[in-house]
């Protein structure tokens, strides 16, 4: 006699792999998402960093970004946007746009998440209208269920505390 599985053996194990795979999923994208944010968020506090030892030693903020004492990670372009007054880092991953004396944002448009933070201490998780899963993301690191500002198109922010 011959030793092998069932028909019904092996759908019982790939139905426990599709609801294992259900569960999963969801959780690998929101812990991809938070490394996203955090990436964000640890180059925007590094250039307020930078810029608050400029203030200190010059009284005032700086006008270019070069003028911070900050190793930033090369971006493969850099423009001026006259329109918003903003230093344009461009990434593979996204963006960070530097507005002198008030503070910089970093964006990752790949996935619909980023970081803002101002001079002022005002900080907002930046998320996707369209990425549900950014948003729920952005209301974890937060601690709100609303927005507290939709520009009407492509982001909505959430302020931390």
């Amino acid at each position: 006699m011959q030793k092998a599985f069932t028909l019904i053996e092996l759908l019982v194990v790939v139905l426990i792999i599709g609801i294992l795979v259900a569960v999963a999923l969801p959780q690998y994208e929101k812990a991809v998402l938070k490394s996203r944010l955090n990436n964000c968020k640890v180059l925007v506090n590094a250039i307020l960093k930078a810029e608050q030892v400029f203030y200190e030693g010059n009284n005032e903020y700086a006008v270019n970004p070069d003028s911070l004492d900050v190793q930033l990670p090369e971006p493969t372009s850099r423009t001026y946007n006259e329109s918003i007054d903003r230093t344009v880092f461009y990434y593979p991953w996204g963006e960070c746009q530097y507005h002198a004396g008030e503070g910089i944002g970093c964006f990752n448009t790949v996935s619909g998440i980023g970081y803002q933070a101002g001079l002022t201490g005002r900080r907002e998780c930046k998320s996707s209208s369209s990425c549900t899963m950014c948003r729920k993301v952005c209301q974890a690191e937060t601690g709100k269920n609303t927005t507290d500002y939709d520009d009407g198109g492509f982001w909505v922010s959430y302020f931390y505390p």
